[in-house]
């Protein structure tokens, strides 16, 4: 008798055992299938007027981006946009845990504009343009020539520095990205003293943006 409670004992917690809920590793597997999260570089050198990209690999939701110091180097969604020369930090945000990169900024080929300058090759006229928000001062727009005498062609015969630009852009082919009160203007790219306005042109926006053409508008390349 006390041998068949002893074995009912045995089968009965044998039972229980294995009646327990099997642990949840869901967490654990998530967490290493993501990986560690961290920003793709921890310091970073770029000249003067160029792009550079950071990313923070592995984020688990949104993130947000700073720049300490916005006039040295501006971010958005990851892409640094070098504007002066200097040091600057720029921080991702998720989940409140913040990811700090060391930006450093050199002097380029573009360091020494100035708001009074004339320009008019492709890399000048489009850091100009996101120092100053505006052409250079040698760009005139085609009324202003045409007040000049000139009807088409070269300016050169009236005027030695001046470029045509600042003319509405229609973007009637409807190739470059469209938003609410966007507006595109265009300008001769390497024209000052031609004899020919030729098929380079810059078109940039109202809100920042800036194509170059050199073939007269069939294809663009974002600078």
């Amino acid at each position: 008798m006390k041998r068949i409670k002893k074995y009912l004992f045995l089968l009965l917690t044998a039972i229980l055992l294995f009646a327990q809920p099997v642990p949840q590793v869901q967490a654990f597997t998530t967490t290493a299938a993501t990986g560690q999260v961290k920003l793709n570089k921890k310091s970073l050198t770029i000249a003067y007027t160029k792009i550079a990209k950071l990313k923070l690999k592995n984020a688990p939701a949104k993130v947000a981006w700073y720049s300490s110091n916005t006039k040295i180097a501006y971010c958005d969604a990851g892409t640094v946009e070098a504007r002066s020369v200097g040091k600057v930090k720029i921080t991702a945000k998720c989940r409140g845990i913040s990811y700090t990169c060391t930006v450093t900024v050199t002097s380029g080929e573009n360091a020494g504009l100035t708001e009074n300058g004339r320009y008019t090759s492709k890399n000048k006229v489009a850091a100009y343009i996101r120092r100053y928000g505006k052409l250079p001062s040698n760009f005139i727009t085609k009324s202003e020539a045409s007040e000049l005498g000139w009807n088409g062609g070269s300016l050169l015969k009236y005027s030695k520095y001046a470029c045509i630009g600042g003319n509405i852009y229609h973007d009637y082919e409807g190739v470059l990205p469209k938003a609410a009160g966007r507006k595109y203007y265009e300008c001769d790219i390497d024209t000052m003293g031609a004899l020919s306005r030729g098929a380079k042109r810059i078109i940039y926006s109202n809100d920042g943006l800036i194509y170059y053409t050199d073939n007269h508008y069939n294809h663009f390349k974002q600078l």
